[in-house]
């Protein structure tokens, strides 16, 4: 029963944070876009991930930036984030899901 009650609560926030993501959607399309568009986000973010900064070549950098210029591309990640929260199940099936899995019979322990 627990399960389920987590199961179903989960649900919930998982739709609930779809549906503001949806409605601020514009809001934060700006300001994605402006933290993307800052001169120094692209070396910063991606000199994360690299061992030796040194091994960040220009070229890198640039074509990172340049997916940023296709139009939309800010509604594309939005979205993105949005599927993958919900793995774009409707709030029926999550539902649906977390009582099949709260419910589902336990194997015998041997």
């Amino acid at each position: 029963v627990v399960k389920v009650c987590v199961g179903v609560a989960s649900s919930f926030l998982k739709f609930a944070f779809q549906g503001v993501v949806k409605v601020l959607m514009p809001v934060l399309a700006l300001v994605l876009r402006r933290l993307v568009y800052t001169p120094d986000f692209w070396p910063s973010a991606l000199g994360g991930t690299y061992h030796d900064r040194r091994n960040l070549k220009g070229e890198i950098v640039a074509g990172y930036r340049r997916a940023s210029w296709v139009k939309g591309w800010d509604a594309g990640l939005l979205n993105f984030v949005r599927f993958r929260v919900t793995a774009g199940k409707s709030l029926y099936e999550m539902l649906q899901q977390a009582y099949t899995a709260g419910f589902a019979v336990q194997p015998a322990p041997s």
